[in-house]
């Protein structure tokens, strides 16, 4: 290795980056100034400069983060005085290292989320440097980093927490991916280099050599590792699989994408904290989120040499399906709200109560092929009628495979939307108009040819029974994650003598319903000047702005559904209002009020058909058909805190024994067998 020039060594802490540099260094790479080894957390060394780890650490500090806090680097932290003094500090260290060697080493995992405050000053050193990524599957790095534990001397370095070690192996690996994709760049597998390590290591020092111009044949530039994930037994695993890959494989789309769902916190930035309490909870709500978010591939199974134990595996997988039912849903909508209730959800509950289910988008089906849809049952949650949902049926059919239409609002009604039966509908541009109205009848031509339909409610489903009469109700609902979220911010409820009325509105296509009770919230809160009503999400309240005192006005922002119950438990009365005599809002399902009722706040909801069937007027909530029983409902629950108490403790009960994802999971099982 002749050229001059600079390697990076980063990836996520226990991945390996120290024998990767300990080989690098046995091949002529110099490192400097290095920190010393520990007879049991690295005894051949870390193979760390020290001046590059004070560094690192100064300028996480004066953000105030460490290594070990999964927190996202705000964008412009690279800019400005603090990044300027630490660029300056860069700047001589780095004057200092280029006469130490004809090729410098540089290694710190900090690296994988500091690289673009040292590229200006490496680019001016060096050029640009070599970054050398090594990925190591995060479960083994998380029991590494919780073995540190066990040792007195390196419990500070320890990570026990599954969640904290899954982001931060999320954070480092995707942060590293981005600020490397534009320079030379090599991921190295720490299991290839278990599995073959002799191999690894020439193919290692050969790709280095070449990208420093000292070589021009490599035997394998991508040192990809084969698939060792078998059979993962949830979403997360899943989810962690297919990133493995795509970092290794440098697929940079979905490498984004999911770098983009981790940018959510829990709880948001403005929903301040009143008490302190255990970080884990946030960290794994945070996880579950991201997980959710994510998309992830079929994966094969790992090749059995053996063929007896192939044999026995076979036998197995056999007894498995015939016992065992296994449902694939396939969504249209993995992003949407909706995509949680009726897929996410499913599948939790299905694999909690030891059924195999997973989810493929329509996009990702068309990718794979049909060659992976080997499930019992099939589910397409809103997914129009096109090629490739075509070639599913096909397919399905040919294996005697059922499959289910899964729709949650009465979108399938082209006549309902030409008479302008869908208020925010019969608001878009003509153009849009039309866009719902072919969606609409591609609906209603997939609903006519699956096996059966699923809808949340009793009114949507004599809606869909009209073009297929094998129709049932499975509700929304929630997943464990969200009562175990939900409970956390029901414990920590504060409320004082103002009574906060609130409105979760979501999207901006829920004017029309909370035009229905402008007038009597405006009166209220003119009688009762303590009252104040809070509005979270796009409802704009400009048009209703003359009507309502604007100091007893709070509007909140959208937040991710993850960040729902918080706002939900600031409230001390929810608020459902639908438009009256619409057969699309008598449709959709009681999802508002069972979220409400998980955090502990008793709701007032339009006394439509499905709040009817759920609401006890006076003991679980209240109904409300006019006006003056909107104003009475608010009375009531103003004057008497037990009543509050009282209706919410109730309304939560049944609603967990009623929506929740392992009950809902039984009507699936049921379904299919």
């Amino acid at each position: 290795m002749a050229s001059p020039g600079c390697i990076v060594v980063a990836g996520m802490h226990r991945s390996g980056t120290s024998w990767v540099s300990a080989i690098l260094a046995n091949a002529g790479v110099t490192p400097t100034d290095l920190i010393p080894p520990h007879p049991v957390d690295n005894p051949q060394g870390y193979f760390e400069s020290r001046e590059v780890l004070r560094i690192n650490n100064a300028f996480l500090a004066s953000h105030g983060l460490s290594w070990k806090q999964p927190d996202s680097l705000q964008p412009d932290c690279f800019d400005g005085p603090l990044a300027k003094r630490s660029r300056e500090e860069i700047r001589a260290f780095l004057e200092d290292t280029r006469s130490v060697g004809e090729v410098v080493l540089l290694k710190d995992p900090r690296f994988c989320r500091l690289l673009p405050l040292w590229l200006p000053e490496l680019k001016g050193n060096f050029g640009d440097p070599i970054v050398v990524h090594v990925l190591r599957r995060v479960d083994a790095v998380y029991q590494s980093l919780a073995r540190r534990a066990q040792q007195s001397d390196t419990v500070k370095a320890a990570v026990t927490s599954t969640s904290q070690a899954h982001l931060l192996w999320l954070h480092y690996n995707l942060e590293l991916a981005q600020h490397a994709r534009q320079l030379p760049y090599l991921v190295v597998a720490y299991e290839s280099m278990v599995a073959r390590p002799k191999s690894a290591i020439r193919q290692l020092t050969s790709r280095v050599d070449q990208l420093l111009g000292n070589a021009e044949q490599i035997p394998d530039a991508r040192l990809r590792t084969t698939v060792t994930a078998t059979n993962p037994a949830s979403d997360k695993e899943r989810v962690f699989e297919t990133l493995y890959l795509a970092l290794l494989e440098k697929d940079a789309p979905r490498i984004d994408k999911a770098f983009e769902a981790l940018k959510t916190v829990v709880p948001d930035k403005h929903q301040v904290l009143e008490r302190d309490t255990d970080p884990r909870v946030y960290l794994r709500a945070r996880l579950n989120h991201f997980t959710s978010r994510c998309e992830y591939r079929p994966i094969a199974e790992k090749r059995v040499r053996n063929a007896a134990i192939a044999n026995v595996g076979r036998m197995l997988r056999r007894s498995q399906s015939l016992n065992t039912p296994s449902i694939l849903f396939i969504s249209a909508s993995p992003t949407s709200r909706g995509h949680l209730y009726r897929v996410r959800n499913a599948v939790d509950g299905l694999n909690r109560l030891g059924i195999r289910a997973c989810w493929i988008s329509v996009e990702m089906l068309a990718e794979q092929g049909m060659t992976n849809v080997d499930a019992g049952g099939v589910i397409a949650y809103r997914c129009p009628w096109n090629a490739t949902i075509e070639e599913l049926l096909e397919t399905c059919r040919r294996r005697n495979t059922p499959v289910g239409f899964d729709i949650d609002d009465l979108i399938f009604d082209a006549d309902l939307m030409r008479n302008n039966g869908i208020d925010f509908i019969s608001r878009l541009s003509s153009s849009d108009r039309d866009e719902w109205l072919l969606d609409a009848v591609s609906y209603r031509r997939l609903m006519r040819e699956v096996d059966f339909c699923i809808v949340p409610t009793q009114t949507l489903a004599k809606h869909a029974a009209r073009a297929n009469p094998n129709t049932y109700v499975i509700e929304n609902g929630f997943c464990a994650d969200t009562l175990a979220l939900s409970d956390h911010w029901r414990d920590r409820r504060v409320h004082g003598p103002t009574l906060r009325i609130g409105y979760a509105s979501g999207t901006n296509t829920h004017a029309a319903d909370f035009a229905t009770i402008v007038h009597p919230l405006a009166k209220a809160l003119r009688t009762n000047p303590n009252w104040r009503l809070c509005v979270v999400g796009k409802l704009s309240m400009r048009s209703f702005s003359g009507l309502m005192p604007k100091s007893q006005l709070e509007a909140r922002p959208l937040v991710e559904h993850v960040n729902l119950a918080f706002e939900l438990a600031r409230f001390d009365v929810n608020l459902v209002p639908l438009q009256p005599g619409s057969e699309f809002c008598d449709a959709k399902s009681p999802l508002k009020y069972f979220e409400a009722a998980l955090v502990g706040t008793p709701t007032i909801a339009k006394d439509n058909v499905t709040y009817k069937e759920l609401i006890r007027n006076g003991e679980n909530g209240f109904l409300a058909g006019s006006q003056a029983d909107w104003l009475a409902g608010l009375e009531s629950l103003d004057s008497d805190r037990y009543l509050r108490d009282r209706l919410s403790a109730l309304a939560r009960e049944e609603c967990v024994a009623r929506f929740h994802a392992d009950k809902l999971a039984q009507k699936y099982r049921d379904l299919h067998t």
